[in-house]
């Protein structure tokens, strides 16, 4: 497949009824260039009355994994581990996945 799907439920524990911005990070396995710690690749708004649980699927291209490589000079796939955050913010990161490539 051409994309990345990750899947989740989410639940309202509140007393009210609200929204959640659940976002995507992707760690990308160690290749020896500088890269950011985390990068967002989706996010989505999801409203829940009190209570409410639904399941969440976010999706994005395995294209967006794609990082710039000096010594070729072309965009690459870095093969390896990644790891997949799932949470509220960068900083509140509820869900942790890998796959490899």
């Amino acid at each position: 497949s051409d994309k990345v799907k990750v899947k989740f439920n989410l639940k309202n524990v509140g007393k009210y009824a609200g929204d959640e911005v659940s976002q995507v990070y992707v760690t990308y396995p160690e290749t020896g260039v500088y890269m950011p710690i985390k990068q967002l690749k989706g996010f989505k708004r999801v409203s829940l009355d009190k209570g409410q649980k639904k399941e969440v699927e976010i999706e994005f291209d395995k294209s967006d994994l794609r990082c710039w490589d000096e010594k070729s000079h072309k965009f690459v796939t870095p093969e390896g581990r990644y790891e997949l955050q799932v949470g509220g913010s960068s900083d509140n990161i509820l869900l942790r996945k890998y796959f490899d490539l």
